[in-house]
């Protein structure tokens, strides 16, 4: 089964940072896409990946 997740590299940024797409597909298969978004690592719920 494939798993999704939306994160941001560094948490610990005063800047904008972008928003990356990460696929897990089994074990070893991993996807990793870059988006055009930025948000704030203030603004960032990285639980809940919103």
């Amino acid at each position: 089964m494939a798993n999704i997740k939306f994160m941001i590299r560094d948490m610990d940024a005063e800047n904008e940072q972008t928003i990356y797409v990460s696929s897990r597909f089994g074990r070893n298969d991993k996807l990793m896409y870059a988006t055009t978004l930025k948000v704030a690592p203030l603004f960032w719920d990285e639980k809940n990946s919103v």
